[in-house]
């Protein structure tokens, strides 16, 4: 054809309706997997703070039994199942 035309300042060049759409939905999935990836770090931390929290309260519990009962020896770990 002639030459090449220069792109204008400010004017937009037009995009198919399957490239726009293949965009978004690109868009659209990497949104998702990041969302995804702040659910499963917020679940891991709130797993790890459930898991701290199991320890302590296990430790004031055996605490408390000691002092109501300080002849008797308490186990440590009880993981035979008797909860």
């Amino acid at each position: 054809m002639g030459k090449p035309t220069k792109k204008k300042a400010g004017k937009r060049t037009s995009v198919s309706l399957a490239e726009q759409t293949a965009r978004l939905e690109e868009q659209d999935l990497r949104r998702s997997v990041a969302r995804q990836k702040r659910v499963r770090a917020l679940a891991r931390a709130l797993m790890a703070m459930t898991a701290a929290a199991d320890r302590e309260l296990r430790y004031v519990l055996r605490m408390a039994a000691q002092r109501l009962e300080p002849g008797k020896s308490v186990v440590g770990n009880d993981n035979a199942g008797n909860e």
